[in-house]
């Protein structure tokens, strides 16, 4: 049997998943049936090809402007966050809020990605249109078990049958954000049965 290695910390965050193109298996509201949502640019698009159900939400951006400079005095650098009536300016003199002293700082303008609002673990649903995952079962009450699409049910199962679990890098590991109850040793067969189950979906 292979060695269990564990994915890095992002691999199954919906966002970064999607990002790679990656579909994402959510129920249909409209036949119940499996649909998909992908990222397509800037857009994300849920379809269903059992029925014709069909959705879009754009990906949302903050302007947000910031006065960067060096403190001459501290030699640190001063990335402030400024006011609106603030963003036109091209320089901009701020207090270093290290030191005190007047640093000459210019003005770079962030276009900052805003997330939808996370949805809680005891729902099992996306964070976009706020589907139920396909692949979605349940350990009890507030416990659900979900997989955004087969190769992460893949992952899944491999994580919970490998009792010796390791990683080849630095630094927190996809199996992070699992919740507790799905890496309890003494849950693993009822965990491992569920999963299997959601294959044959």
């Amino acid at each position: 049997m292979e060695k269990f290695v564990d994915s890095p910390f992002f691999t199954y965050d919906f966002y970064s998943f999607t990002s790679r193109g990656n579909p994402v298996l959510v129920q249909c509201p409209k036949c119940t049936k499996c649909a998909q949502i992908k990222r397509i640019d800037n857009t994300y698009i849920v379809q269903c090809e059992n029925c014709t159900f069909r959705k879009t939400k754009e990906e949302q951006y903050l302007v947000k402007a910031f006065a960067q400079g060096e403190c001459k005095s501290c030699r640190r650098h001063v990335n402030i966050q400024l006011e609106d009536k603030d963003r036109h300016y091209r320089k901009l003199n701020k207090e270093c809020p290290y030191c005190n002293a007047l640093v000459q700082c210019h003005i770079k303008i962030n276009p900052t990605k805003v997330y939808y609002k996370e949805v809680s673990n005891a729902k099992g649903a996306d964070p976009i249109f706020l589907l139920d995952f396909h692949l979605l079962t349940s350990l009890g009450p507030n416990q659900p078990i979900w997989a955004l699409n087969k190769s992460h049910l893949k992952y899944l199962i491999a994580y919970v049958s490998d009792k010796l679990r390791t990683k080849n890098f630095t630094g927190k590991t996809a199996s992070h954000s699992l919740p507790a109850y799905v890496k309890l040793a003494k849950n693993r067969d009822d965990v491992l049965r569920k999963l299997k189950q959601l294959e044959m979906k």
